[in-house]
């Protein structure tokens, strides 16, 4: 840019071991004898240009366009992707001598064998993350614009604001629905009713049952007083 060159570099985190416990607002958050991970600083306005599932600031053209070649240059087997850090520019923080530069840091990389970690979305992951990508001018001056991974079998869920793998949720074949069987059963009589008297006392007997199973409800101060006089109107 402007005649002078525009690297890209990636900060290594440290891995440590806690001499004593480390305190936060009266908290433990890191036990003595613990190993952690800490990113180094980085100077300067903090940005982040996409993410793992294809979400795009449109901030920088470089780092969807390093994303883009990542998958390329590793064969289809990588896709560098999550870049977030400093973009250097005249009047900030220098890298070295470099007034031009992108410092990412927790990068996150898709693979074949889903082997980076949670973020490590995995092929789906990386058409999905495609599925969104819009070939810049980089890319085609690159030749790669038609090296892609192959598009989902069902088109994406995820919203272009997306911004993080904890939002992504991935597309489900619909599924038809069954009829559903009637469960309405007609019950048979255990005997047919020959007589008048007979269809009379099953009546009452129906009514009595329904009479009784209504006292379920009832307080137990008033379930023996309340059973009584149904007792004494059923008779």
């Amino acid at each position: 840019k402007n005649g002078q060159s525009c690297n890209v570099y990636a900060l290594r985190a440290s891995i440590g071991t806690a001499d004593s416990n480390k305190l936060e607002n009266g908290v433990v958050r890191v036990f003595r004898g613990e190993k952690f991970l800490v990113e180094r600083r980085i100077f300067g306005v903090y940005e982040k240009f996409n993410s793992n599932s294809g979400w795009s600031a449109g901030n920088g053209l470089l780092p969807d366009f390093f994303s883009h070649w990542s998958y390329v240059h590793s064969g289809r087997k990588l896709l560098l992707c999550d870049l977030q850090g400093h973009k250097g520019r005249p009047g900030g923080p220098k890298y070295g001598s470099e007034e031009y530069y992108y410092l990412f840091t927790d990068t996150a990389v898709l693979s074949e064998g889903q082997c980076y970690g949670c973020t490590d979305l995995g092929p789906e992951g990386m058409k999905d993350w495609f599925a969104h990508h819009v070939c810049n001018d980089m890319c085609k001056k690159a030749n790669i614009e038609g090296i892609r991974a192959a598009p989902l079998r069902y088109p994406p869920a995820l919203p272009q604001l997306c911004r993080g793998v904890a939002d992504i949720i991935w597309p489900r074949k619909p599924q038809p629905r069954k009829p559903r069987p009637c469960r309405r059963r007609s019950t048979p009589a255990s005997r047919p009713l020959h007589s008048r008297a007979d269809f009379k006392h099953r009546f009452e007997l129906s009514r009595c049952a329904r009479a009784l199973t209504g006292l379920a409800h009832t307080p137990a101060r008033n379930c023996r007083r309340r059973r009584e006089r149904t007792l004494q109107q059923l008779v």
